[in-house]
C-alpha cells in the first residue's frame, strides 16, 4: 500500500472538535424529525451549552462525547446514520471540495485529490488526533482515524461514513462498498471503495 496521508509520529488524543460537528449534526437530527427525541436523552447540565454551539468554535470533547453518546442512545440502523452523515458532510466540506476543484482547474476531482487533502481537513475539524490513508488499488483506500474518542460510538462511525460519501459524491464518485474494518478503543479504520 502507498502513504497518502500520513499522520504525525507522536498523536495526541483530540481534545476537541469544531462547533460545525455538532450544529450541523443537530441539523441533521432535525431534519429527520429527532431533535426532540435527542432533547430527552441530552444529558440536561450540558444541554444548554450544546445546543448554543457555534459552528465555527472550538467544543471540549468531552461536550462532544455527551452530544454522540445521546445520539447513540436513539438506536438508529446504520442506512440512516450514513444519510444524516452524508447531509453533514455537504454542509462542512463543500467549500473546501469545491476550493480543491478549483485549484486542480478540472471539471472532475479525482478522489485521490480529496483524499491526499484529509490530513488539512481533519485539522479544520479535530485538535489533535490524526488521520491516515493508504492507497490500497486505484480505486480502493484505507482511512485510519487516530485517538479519537468518538469513534467508540456506532453513530459517530456510521455518520462519518456518510460525510466520507458526501465529498466523494461532490468530486463525482460513486461508492458501492464503504465498511468499517476495525475499531479498536479510540482508533478506527475504514476501506474505502469507488467507482
Amino acid at each position: 500500500m502507498e502513504m497518502k496521508v500520513q499522520r504525525p509520529t507522536v498523536v495526541l488524543p483530540a481534545t476537541a472538535v469544531r462547533g460545525t460537528l455538532l450544529v450541523s449534526s443537530m441539523a441533521a437530527l432535525q431534519a429527520a424529525n429527532l431533535y426532540q427525541r435527542y432533547l430527552t436523552l441530552l444529558n440536561p447540565t450540558i444541554a444548554n451549552t450544546v445546543t448554543t454551539t457555534v459552528a465555527a468554535s472550538w467544543v471540549d470533547i468531552e461536550i462532544a462525547i455527551q452530544h454522540y453518546d445521546a445520539c447513540e442512545h436513539m438506536e438508529l440502523p446504520a442506512a440512516q446514520l450514513i444519510a444524516m452523515g452524508e447531509q453533514v458532510g455537504a454542509q462542512i466540506q463543500g467549500t473546501f471540495i469545491a476550493t480543491l476543484a478549483k485549484a486542480n482547474r478540472e471539471k472532475t476531482v479525482s478522489p485521490w485529490v480529496f483524499l491526499s487533502q484529509f490530513g488539512r481537513l481533519w485539522q479544520r475539524l479535530f485538535q489533535g488526533g490524526a488521520v491516515s490513508v493508504w492507497s490500497k488499488r486505484e480505486r480502493e483506500a484505507v482511512l485510519e482515524v487516530s485517538e479519537l474518542s468518538l469513534v467508540r460510538f456506532a453513530y459517530f462511525r456510521y455518520a462519518f461514513i456518510g460525510v466520507m460519501h458526501a465529498c466523494f459524491k461532490i468530486v463525482g464518485a460513486r461508492f458501492y462498498n464503504t465498511r468499517v474494518l476495525n475499531t479498536v478503543n479510540d482508533n478506527c479504520t475504514y476501506q474505502l471503495t469507488w467507482k
